[in-house]
């Protein structure tokens, strides 16, 4: 695969697993998420970090599929 196609599929990797944080759908757990020990301390505060988190993270994923796509390669 080449650096043309991995940069833009990554940045959708970033938005795909973004949405489900952005979403609220993401319980505490220890694999997925925002995990600090101020979030698991308390469910709100969990699932107020990770919408932000996963907001951010399709921000992030968005700016680098465009990037990525609007470079000359």
């Amino acid at each position: 695969m080449t650096l043309e196609l991995l940069f833009p599929l990554l940045g959708l990797l970033l938005i795909a697993l973004g949405w489900p944080m952005a979403a609220r759908r993401v319980r505490p757990n220890r694999w997925y998420g925002l995990r600090v020990p101020a979030t698991f301390a308390d469910a709100h505060v969990w699932y107020e970090a990770n919408a932000v988190a996963g907001r951010d993270m399709m921000a992030l994923g968005a700016v680098l599929a465009l990037v990525a796509l609007a470079l000359p390669s």
